[in-house]
């Protein structure tokens, strides 16, 4: 399960549909270097914010007996990679529910992982 933006474990659709889906799931948040390559300022304090909601997320993970997995490279390609590492039977993702051409003209993530997986991927929003 690909945490993106919901960094949280309340109230999160593709956490529910993993976790009804699938007996085991791996959460996994990969500091995207497509998005941070571009920024000006590598003290930024965007990612100091996500950092902090990351280790909020972990600490709520564990206590139901769940990881994070936190991963530093191109999103699209980092997501099946860990489901290839891990030999998952699917991946669910969160996404911003764009339509197909906003989709395109961006290169979504969600978009690239449905190509490039081996396994069937599930798009909540």
């Amino acid at each position: 399960m690909w945490f993106r933006r919901d960094l949280r474990t309340d109230d999160n659709a593709a956490l529910y549909h993993a976790l009804k889906a699938y007996g085991q799931v791996y959460c996994a948040f990969v500091f995207d270097t497509e998005i941070l390559d571009a920024l000006t300022e590598r003290a930024d304090r965007r990612v100091e914010f996500i950092w902090q909601s990351l280790q909020e997320l972990e600490a709520r993970l564990r206590e139901y007996g769940g990881a994070l997995i936190v991963r530093h490279g191109p999103a699209r390609e980092e997501i099946v990679r860990l489901a290839g590492e891990h030999a998952v039977d699917g991946i669910v993702m969160g996404t911003r529910g764009m339509n197909a051409l906003g989709g395109l003209l961006l290169g979504s993530v969600a978009q690239r992982v449905v190509h490039l997986a081996t396994v069937p991927v599930t798009l909540c929003r």
